[in-house]
């Protein structure tokens, strides 16, 4: 299934509209995680557990009332009591929600985090044991190498268009562990070829001669027309 995410506040949209992408999920694609919600108010409290007020120069203290000279000529009325005002934060209390529940409360990156970790633990039909993930959605020109005399590619904010039989590729990455194995865990785009370092993964699979902490993705384009490079994941 997709999740339609807003492009300019990166926030979930119940609607595909120009001005949204998708996040290809599987069909059981789950996701939760504890919030905390006001439920009503306390009054707040220090370290000793006593309650706190607030007096009329606006300092934090422990009492309730505080002694006020009136008139220092009448003994009997020289002195009055003041409330000091109870100082009252939010009572928070906490729940457990999940995406079907309310997706609008989770955060792209959740999202993605979530759609990754799946993907990387499906992984367990591979002959290689992978710990990281190298994965983007919608590459955004920053990610881009356009200095690189090959680039052919339409590319901006959240979009990466490759020109027919174009090539563009991400500026160097840095890896969290030098490895020489990596498997494509997922592409979505039709007619592209991807290279990791120049070795073309062949059957989802690609292995450098050598262990590297430092790569270059490549995607080409086969196709006679311009083709959408919308996302990749690779697992290492």
């Amino acid at each position: 299934m997709d999740i339609n995410i807003d492009r300019a506040t990166g926030k979930y949209s119940a609607s595909q509209t120009a001005l949204t992408y998708s996040i290809t999920v599987n069909d059981d694609f789950s996701l939760s995680k504890i919030i905390e919600i006001k439920d009503g108010e306390n009054q707040k409290i220090n370290e000793e557990g006593n309650l706190l007020y607030l007096d009329s120069e606006g300092n934090e203290t422990i009492e309730s009332k505080i002694e006020v000279k009136t008139d220092e000529g009448e003994e009997d009325d020289s002195i009055k009591w003041i409330d000091n005002t109870p100082i009252m934060i939010p009572k928070l209390t906490k729940k457990l929600i999940t995406f079907a529940q309310d997706p609008t409360a989770f955060e792209v990156e959740e999202i993605l985090q979530a759609k990754y970790k799946s993907l990387l633990e499906d992984t367990t039909h591979d002959y290689i044991s992978h710990d990281y993930i190298l994965a983007d959605i919608f590459l955004n020109e920053e990610d881009i190498d356009l200095t690189d005399k090959d680039h052919a590619a339409n590319t901006g904010v959240a979009i990466m268009q490759l020109l027919p039989i174009g090539q563009a590729k991400t500026k160097t990455i840095t890896l969290e562990a030098a490895v020489s194995s990596f498997e494509l865990l997922e592409l979505e785009s039709a007619g592209v070829d991807v290279y990791i370092n120049d070795v073309k993964f062949v059957n989802n699979k690609a292995v450098l001669s050598a262990v590297t902490s430092e790569v270059v993705i490549k995607f080409k384009n086969t196709a006679n027309k311009a083709v959408d490079v919308k996302s990749y994941a690779i697992a290492y």
